[in-house]
């Protein structure tokens, strides 16, 4: 039973209200950082923690798109699941040196994320004996089974911090795609493009909401306003980069699958989660250099999930061999301009607002470069036209 179509499926009000859990989420995920010292291996544990906000939010929506439809299984459900994501949230520590085996920080958070990953297989269940079980629903649940599993040791004070928990974190992010193989090539997977795009969209606004908050809240007008005004801008302009792709360039009635889109967005959240918290450590003195490598990692991860969304464009704008050397190249100029000037904020900003209009101009160019070589009319700005995606 397939329900992939072109046509869009309206993201519901209680998905909506879903993502509330998440602004708590990411707060607590870029804030639990703050510490007086800072390691890679907290870093490490800070991108490990990104991965499992974003997995949960993935195989909620997955759900949704597939079957969910807003009735009371899934009203009373996905109420459940924010209840537990946002004391997730709550429970983030990134101090290792407090994850050992059997610590009350390891059992309560693994615990959470078993009750997290449990509620979303409640749903397949429930909607599996409303709907009858096929193929994808037998192999979500088994999905959600086995990363409840392998939670196990940490919940019961087996094991803490280290390799172990990194397996754990990450082995839910590719096991989907192993799983894909045992779909036959003739059958559909039951996802929706179109929803997934919105969805897409709606988690990155979140994400650049906390860039907002951490910018204004940390460079006041009265002792850094230049600071401040540079890297508002440079963040707007990534943020302009992203809308610009995925709301013009990429194809929102496509009827492709929509797991790599999915990995591509935790590039991108994980890379503006990376770029907020690093724009507070550049104020602070003792952790400046480490700010800077961290804007360094999130601008990158940002701009490769941003741009890797190109795969997905409308046939017209597919980018050819050159458009794409162009479009990497500007994005490598702007990497290496930011590694080169350091740990200044002036040059950060000014670097990031170069860069990224220089690629959100070169697109601009390109559009208007495709349409005219494929005689489609330019859009007429004073008919201020609803439906922006033409």
């Amino acid at each position: 039973m397939s329900t992939r179509t072109g046509l869009a499926k309206r993201v519901s009000n209680y998905e909506l209200f879903f993502d509330l859990a998440f602004v708590l989420a990411l707060r607590e995920l870029n804030g639990s950082l703050h510490m007086e010292h800072i390691s890679l291996q907290n870093v490490l544990v800070f991108a490990m923690a990104n991965i499992v906000l974003m997995n949960i939010w993935f195989n909620e929506v997955l759900y949704y798109q597939k079957y969910g439809d807003s009735r009371r299984i899934d009203i009373y459900t996905v109420i459940g699941l924010m209840f537990v994501v946002g004391h997730l949230g709550m429970s983030l520590n990134f101090d290792t040196a407090s994850l050992l085996p059997g610590s009350s920080v390891v059992i309560q958070f693994n615990g959470l994320l078993f009750v997290a990953y449990g509620i979303i297989l409640l749903q397949y269940w429930l909607k599996g004996r409303q709907l009858g079980f096929n193929r994808d629903m037998k192999l979500s649940m088994l999905s959600l089974g086995l990363y409840m599993v392998v939670l196990l040791p940490f919940i019961t004070g087996l094991l803490g911090w280290g390799p172990w928990m990194m397996f754990v974190f990450v082995f839910p992010v590719f096991l989907p795609m192993i799983l894909s193989f045992f779909y036959k090539e003739q059958e559909e997977l039951p996802t929706n493009f179109p929803h997934a795009v919105e969805r897409g969209q709606l988690i990155t606004i979140l994400s650049f909401g906390e860039s907002v908050i951490a910018i204004i809240g940390t460079y006041s007008l009265g002792e850094h306003l230049l600071w401040s005004a540079l890297l508002f801008f440079g963040m707007a302009c990534m943020f302009i980069n992203y809308m610009s792709q995925t709301f013009l360039g990429v194809d929102h009635h496509s009827k492709r699958p929509v797991g790599f889109l999915f990995y591509l967005h935790l590039m991108i959240v994980m890379g503006i989660n990376m770029f907020t918290v690093s724009t507070e450590l550049l104020a602070d003195s003792h952790h400046a250099v480490l700010g800077h490598w961290m804007l360094v990692a999130g601008v990158t991860l940002f701009y490769l999930g941003t741009y890797g969304t190109t795969v997905f464009n409308q046939a017209m704008y597919r980018l050819r061999k050159e458009d794409q050397l162009i479009l990497w190249g500007l994005i490598l100029a702007t990497v290496l301009a930011l590694v080169f000037v350091g740990t200044n904020v002036l040059g950060i900003g000014l670097a990031l607002i170069i860069g990224s209009y220089a690629l959100g101009f070169y697109f601009y160019i390109f559009r208007i470069k495709v349409r005219r070589l494929h005689q489609v009319p330019q859009p007429d700005p004073r008919s201020n036209p609803r439906d922006f995606s033409k």
